[in-house]
Parts: C-alpha cells; structure tokens; sequence
C-alpha cells in the first residue's frame, strides 16, 4: 500500500495479489506516511471479471481525445460512473475499467490488457489520464479549481498565468524562475481555499520529478499575445467568465457546473485578475511590480 498527498487531499492506493504497482516517478515525491484515515481510496485489481465485462460497453455521457485518439470516458453505473482510460503514451498502451462512488472517494480499478501469467510485468494505474481524471472528481467536494495554467511563487505571492494552449504560460513562467523565483508548476495547478479562508495554489504531479509546492494565491493574470506590455483589470461576469474557461471541468451534471461556478465567484471575490498582454521578455517582471506599484499608490 502507498498513500501521497495531492492538494492536501490524501490517498490510499492498493492493489490485489503479486502484481507490481510502485507509484511511477512522477508520484514519487508525493508520497507520505498513512494516515489515520484517507480521503479517497484507490485499488488496482488483478483483471476485470467476467460479471463485469459490461462496463466496457456502457454508453458514454463525457469523453476526451487527443489528436484523433480516445483517451479517456465517463459512464454512469448504479449510483456512481464508470471511467475507461487509455494510456497511448506508455508503451504497452494499457487500457484500464475503473468504477467509483458518486462522491469520487473510491476508486475500483481494472486493468484489461494485463497479462496476468507474466510475473515480470507492472501495470501504472495512475499514469495520464487516470491520476488527471481523479485529481478533478476531488475539486467536487472542496472549494478548489483544477486550472490549465503555471505560476511562480514571489516571496508570499502566488502569481497565476492562464490562457489558450501556445499563449505562453511556460514561457512567462520560466522567465520568472530564470530570474530566480521559484516555480509552482507550468501547465496544471490545483487551486484551493484552506481552513483559515486563504486560497492556496498547489502544484500537480508531472510527467517529471518535482517536489509538492503550494504558495497563497495574489493574482491571476489571462494571457493574450500582444505588440507590447498591457493590463487590464478584468471584473465581473467577464472575469468569472474567462478564468472559468481555464478551468478542467466535465460539463455532464449540471450540480459539477454550478459547484464550480461558486467556487470561482468565491475565489474572484478577493482576488484581482487581469488580462495581460504578454511577451517572452525578462522585462514582464519589472513591468508587473510596477503596475502594482502604482496601483497601490492610487488606492
């Protein structure tokens, strides 16, 4: 049994018989002690059984694919769904039936392609896109968004970049770290507000090695390429609207919708969003710190 911490979130992942299933690299760093009692629990089963073969049939009602591929749907089943991934990337293109609860706390998984008689062989459950798929059910029962963007840590402030794929997230957010500040993550953060009321962002596991980091969220700025620097606060619908659409979210229940909508209203409530225009320069620095600067001597 392994339990790792994601988001303050803990889970338990634990499998059946001699099957092999150390977490692979990118959970490594993420991994604690047991604690007394997790909040999701997740087991890896040695094959799916005959009574359940059905599953692989049942209709889809949310799907995800990438250039052409299908890597992942959702299914409802009795009181809880059905998610069937397929990890294209890996290099036996494992395929897995996993069921779980409504409240995404359970996690039954079944590998379907798993040779059960070769004994040297590992199957990794929670490569892309199942880990992905269940670090997203968790922001259903929190006040915390799943967000396609990085941010950089500057000294207690959590700077947010967000926008289309190809804007320069990675970009600007390198740029930072370049600079000596410290990165959180550069493509998928979880954002989520603690106990004391403080809205924190947390770093994901990655296809690399990186250690959990987390920072208080200051701000989150919108990309958009532009000729030269440029921001413009951003209130209101507009705001709730854009940051919205950066957000992961799976669109079939109408309460996920509306869950994540307050979430949002909640955390744009307190905090400043921008839409920034963006070039790959180590000026962006200067020119953010001076934009607050002088905010702060007009307020």
């Amino acid at each position: 049994m392994h339990c790792f911490k994601v988001a303050d979130v803990s889970f338990q992942l634990s499998a059946d018989g001699r099957m092999k299933r150390e977490p692979g690299i990118c959970l490594q760093p993420y991994l604690t002690e047991a604690p007394e009692t997790a909040d999701v629990r997740i087991h890896v089963h040695d094959a799916l059984p005959e009574s359940l073969q059905f599953l692989q049939d049942l209709p889809s009602i949310c799907d995800g694919n990438l250039d052409g591929q299908s890597l992942w749907s959702v299914a409802r089943h009795e009181d809880g769904f059905v998610i069937r991934t397929y990890q294209h990337f890996s290099p036996d293109d494992q395929r897995f039936v996993t069921v779980t609860n409504k409240t995404f706390t359970d996690f039954q998984c079944y590998p379907l392609n798993y040779p059960v008689e070769d004994e040297r062989y590992s199957v990794g459950p929670l490569s892309f896109p199942l880990l992905s798929l269940i670090l997203y059910y968790q922001t259903l029962s929190y006040p915390m968004l799943f967000v396609h963007a990085s941010a950089v840590c500057d000294g207690d402030k959590g700077r947010v970049f967000t926008g289309v794929s190809g804007v320069g997230k990675s970009t600007i957010s390198n740029t930072w770290h370049k600079a000596g500040y410290s990165l959180i993550n550069d493509d998928r953060l979880m954002i989520r507000k603690n106990e004391e009321g403080r809205w924190i962002i947390h770093n994901t596991p990655m296809v690399y090695p990186q250690a959990p980091a987390s920072v208080p969220l200051h701000s989150v700025f919108l990309l958009k390429q532009a000729p030269a620097y440029s921001l413009t606060p951003l209130r209101g619908a507009e705001s709730v609207s854009r940051v919205l659409s950066n957000c992961i979210i799976q669109g079939f229940d109408r309460d996920f919708l509306q869950h994540h909508l307050r979430t949002v209203l909640d955390m744009l409530s307190e905090t400043p969003v921008y839409e920034f225009g963006n070039l790959p320069e180590p000026g962006v620095i200067d020119f953010i710190r001076e934009y607050e600067a002088q905010g702060s001597q007009n307020s």
